[in-house]
Parts: C-alpha cells; sequence; structure tokens
C-alpha cells in the first residue's frame, strides 16, 4: 500500500492529464471503496460525469505509477 506522501506526489503528477480526459470534473485523494464500502487503501479518486464506454486512450487507468485510482460517478454542479 502507498504511503500518502507517495499517493500526493504521484496525483501532482497525473492531476493535468486526467483533468484533460472527457467527463473528468475532479481529481482528488481518498480511500478506495470496494462494495459500497471504504477501505483502508489510499488511492487516487477521479470523479467523473457518467462512468461508460471510452477509447482506450481516454480510460482512466486502474494504477498509476504504483497508486491505485477509483473512478467516482458525480456531477459537480457550481451554484
Amino acid at each position: 500500500m502507498a504511503s500518502e506522501k507517495r499517493v500526493r506526489a504521484v496525483k501532482a503528477a497525473a492531476e493535468q492529464d486526467l483533468m484533460r480526459r472527457p467527463g473528468v470534473n475532479a481529481v482528488g485523494i481518498g480511500r478506495k471503496i470496494t462494495n459500497g464500502q471504504p477501505t483502508d487503501e489510499l488511492v487516487i479518486v477521479v470523479w467523473v460525469d457518467d462512468k461508460r464506454d471510452v477509447p482506450a486512450d481516454q480510460k482512466i487507468p486502474d494504477e498509476i505509477d504504483g497508486v491505485k485510482t477509483d473512478v467516482v460517478e458525480r456531477k459537480i454542479v457550481l451554484h
């Protein structure tokens, strides 16, 4: 399991690339959610408008430089 410092460094390096992908509205750090329950694993969380099939070059990778990702569907509406 990656340390918080490592996760933060990998997230910072990957954030611009992730934000350029269609449908991505935020990138952060959090606990991986599995079967609706948070785990102890710290991951890069990528929030998208809708989970859908996308071309391979636009897909959020399962991990980035050894740090796992978690894709969460949530539309962010600014008020």
